[in-house]
């Protein structure tokens, strides 16, 4: 199914399809329903940022997985009767402020939360991009890690200890072009938002930052077809997940890559192993990008939940 958002004059509405037809169009969503969603989404933020009880946080995951399935799906939920092994959820808009919401946390009745539930896949696609097919593998990924750590910013909480920090952009240009060819590109560095433009920053060859716009990052990946997806992560020390500066980039690189994810975090920490190594074990098994991260999010969700955490709940997937 899937859910179209599109702002006219200050005002939101909210279409929906499901098996190729219209279930809901353009209905308005008021004012008042929008600020309640982000005030109880500024609550579950909250829990990303620092450590909460584990029943705090799961209370706070239920009261904005309620909200969202109220303001998008309730109204016609009886009507979508979502059937299968594998279903899919479509988000499509181009507003970053709603592309950045995590939808993987809606919680429909007797569904559980839908991100951390293996069968369903959430993703993200801009406007016009709803009906087009991904070019998923249909072979275990070839994975290629790669981090960017400039000395001129801020240090990355968990830096990959096992990569060089200084990545810069003739580096990874070197190793695309390797006769291995990966297929999928894990890229750790700084995601920095000015407006609703996302940039990344690589080295230079004395390890100063060289910032790049997500456009032209884009545009620099579109000649390596091989590459059929791309995993941005990165977090700084000390500091909030940066989920709004992840989005901005990943709008941008799905414009050249077929599906991609942001995780605005840090992937070697302790609290995120269980994510990075199911999502990695099932990229190698052959898993597309989006199944990946969906058996991740479940796997976290089970094994993770008493450390109070929502980690699984900052993977957001996007698909052309």
């Amino acid at each position: 199914m899937t859910i179209q958002l599109e702002r006219r004059e200050g005002a939101l509405y909210v279409s929906l399809f499901h098996n190729g037809r219209t279930v809901d169009l353009a209905r308005p969503v008021s004012q008042a329903d929008l600020q309640k969603l982000m005030f109880v989404c500024d609550l579950y933020r909250q829990h990303t940022r620092t450590p909460a009880p584990a029943m705090l946080t799961e209370a706070a995951l239920v009261a904005l997985g309620v909200e969202m399935f109220n303001l998008v799906l309730a109204p016609q939920w009886l009507n979508l009767s979502p059937m299968g092994e594998q279903r899919s959820l479509i988000i499509a808009c181009g507003e970053l402020d709603l592309l950045l919401l995590p939808w993987e946390v809606m919680l429909p009745p007797g569904e559980g939360f839908l991100g951390s539930n293996p069968h369903w896949l959430v993703e993200r696609h801009l406007p016009g991009d709803e009906d087009k097919k991904s070019r998923l593998p249909t072979q275990a990924s070839r994975l290629l890690f790669f981090q960017s750590l400039p000395h001129d910013l801020p240090p990355l909480a968990s830096p990959m200890p096992h990569l060089s920090p200084v990545g810069t952009l003739g580096g990874l240009r070197t190793v695309l072009e390797e006769l291995t060819q990966p297929t999928l590109l894990f890229l750790h560095g700084h995601a920095l938002v000015r407006g609703s433009s996302g940039y990344f920053a690589f080295c230079e060859d004395d390890g100063t930052s060289f910032v790049m716009t997500a456009m032209e990052l884009a545009l620099f990946l579109k000649p390596y077809d091989h590459v059929q997806g791309v995993v941005l992560s990165g977090r700084e020390e000390g500091h909030p997940p940066p989920v709004g500066a992840m989005h901005a980039v990943c709008r941008q690189l799905i414009q050249a890559v077929p599906s991609v994810l942001a995780w605005p975090d840090a992937p070697g920490s302790s609290v995120c192993t269980t994510l990075f190594s199911t999502l990695t074990q099932s990229l190698t098994e052959g898993h597309p990008l989006p199944t990946a991260a969906a058996l991740a999010r479940h796997a976290s969700s089970q094994q993770d939940k008493p450390t109070g955490y929502p980690g699984w709940t900052l993977l957001g997937c996007y698909g052309s």
